[in-house]
């Protein structure tokens, strides 16, 4: 017969792992005309691009690795939106995939806005 313990530490395991590997395949981020629409593995938002303030690299890592990733703030006093599916690895520069992608966020938003 199996333990309690020993079962009560596999569901720890099993649950968040079978979480992600069900859900991982439809993370993503989606830029369209009407703003950015972000579903990841816990959190899904959808931020207008009226209420978005900038799109910015931000830096992570340490000096062995190091990345880049997208933030999107929002209106003061809400949290950014750190959109890591789009994180690039860089070595000390910038990641130019990650630049490209912010750029077009960046060009998006200031379309929807002229409208």
């Amino acid at each position: 017969m199996r333990s309690v313990g020993g079962l009560i530490t596999a569901a720890m395991f099993l649950v968040p792992g079978g979480w992600t590997v069900v859900t991982a395949p439809f993370a993503g981020v989606r830029a369209d005309g009407e703003g950015l629409r972000y579903r990841g593995v816990l959190k899904r938002a959808f931020l207008p691009w009226s209420q978005i303030d900038s799109i910015d690299a931000f830096p992570l890592g340490s000096e062995l690795a190091t990345a880049e990733t997208i933030v999107v703030r929002g209106q003061e006093g809400e949290e950014p939106l750190m959109l890591l599916m789009l994180t690039g690895f860089t070595r000390k520069r910038a990641n130019n995939r990650v630049r490209a992608q912010i750029l077009v966020m960046q060009q998006m938003r200031a379309r929807a806005l002229a409208d």
